[in-house]
C-alpha cells in the first residue's frame, strides 16, 4: 500500500500539526514521474511525521489554480497550517530530503 492520499480537502492541509506535503503532478509529465519515487520514499521513511497528498492537476483544476501552480511537479510543504516551503520542478533527492527534513 502506498503511503499517500489523493486530493486533500482544506481541513487536511490547514489543521494538521504534522508536516503536510502536497504534490501537484501530471500523468503527462516525465518530470512528475522522476520525482515520484524519492517523494514516496521520504514519506514512507517518515510516515509517523508526514502526511502526503498527491493531486493530478488535470483532475483538480480549482485546487491547482488556488495555489498558482504553473509547473509540475510542484511540492508544497505545510507546517501548522502554513506553507513553509515550495519546490517547483525537478530537484535532486538530497535537496528534496534536506528541504523536507528541516521541517520534521
Amino acid at each position: 500500500m502506498e503511503s499517500f492520499e489523493y486530493n486533500p480537502n482544506e481541513e487536511n492541509l490547514y489543521n494538521c500539526k504534522d508536516l503536510v506535503i502536497l504534490v501537484f503532478f501530471s500523468k503527462c509529465s516525465a518530470n512528475s514521474y522522476l520525482m515520484k519515487k524519492p517523494i514516496l520514499n521520504i514519506a514512507r521513511d517518515n510516515q509517523s511525521k508526514i502526511k502526503l497528498y498527491i493531486t493530478d492537476i488535470d483532475k483538480s483544476v480549482d485546487l491547482t489554480a488556488s495555489f498558482g501552480i504553473r509547473e509540475v511537479p510542484t511540492i508544497l510543504l505545510f507546517k501548522n497550517g502554513w506553507i513553509v516551503d515550495r519546490i517547483d520542478g525537478v530537484v535532486g533527492k538530497k535537496e528534496l530530503s534536506n528541504k523536507i527534513n528541516k521541517f520534521l
